[in-house]
């Protein structure tokens, strides 16, 4: 119908950031991706408009927002936020999972050996470190320099989620290896704060975002108790 708008809604923090859009100053490399979107949405009938403002609300057009976090979501243009209920439960693990991220093989050797000191520091030494590759890499046999440096890492080519692998592997303890993984959001909703949850040197991943950004991950980190690790910070 012509009054109905649909939009596709960005996943995991890009949620609660106050990001924003400005195709009137679009960079020369994302021409190609924008009017590949343009001539699609011609094809199929979804019209593909060009706005600047919030990505969330770019047509202020949102009356309610149910989230799982009231705390951290932006109110935007809606009249209210309003709580989805989620069953929880008590994380009983002691084990690591290190959630791996589709660029990791492009970072240095320093960074994998300084992560490897990280969880010597932090866990016992009794306790078993997994690591899932990101899905693209194991659909590419790629290997992460990590699985070449940590020698009792114990790999999951699984492409599986990670939330269906805390309670089978016994974890209690999540790190990922990018500047956000939207997995962490999801355990924080179930587990609560009996789960850890970590995101180690985000800052090595902020060269292609905005600066500020970091500081407003580090706002929302701090009201869901996730641990960012960033530059020489070693607790």
């Amino acid at each position: 119908k012509s009054n109905t708008i649909f939009s596709i809604y960005p996943d995991g923090i890009a949620l609660y950031f106050p990001q924003k859009a400005d195709f009137q100053n679009i960079r020369t490399s994302h021409y190609l991706p924008v009017l590949y979107r343009y001539f699609m949405g011609k094809i199929t009938g979804l019209q593909f408009r060009m706005f600047t403002g919030s990505i969330i609300d770019p047509f202020k057009t949102i009356n309610n927002i149910y989230t799982y976090f009231p705390a951290i979501t932006p109110m935007y243009s809606a009249d209210s936020k309003i709580l989805i209920p989620t069953k929880t439960k008590n994380c009983m693990g002691n084990n690591v999972l290190i959630l791996g991220a589709a660029k990791n093989y492009k970072l240095d050797e320093e960074y994998f050996l300084d992560l490897k000191q990280y969880i010597s520091e932090l866990f016992s030494s009794e306790v078993s470190v997994y690591f899932k590759p990101h899905p693209s890499l194991i659909s590419n046999a790629v290997k992460s320099p990590l699985e070449f440096i940590y020698n009792s890492l114990i790999v999951i080519n699984d492409d599986s989620p990670a939330e269906n692998m805390i309670d089978q592997l016994n974890i209690g303890s999540v790190i990922t290896l990018s500047f956000f993984s939207s997995t962490l959001l999801h355990l924080k909703n179930v587990y609560g704060d009996s789960i850890g949850c970590y995101i180690y040197k985000a800052d090595t991943f902020i060269r292609d975002r905005n600066e500020n950004d970091l500081v407003d991950l580090q706002n929302i980190m701090d009201k869901l108790n996730i641990k960012l690790v960033t530059g020489d910070m070693k607790r």
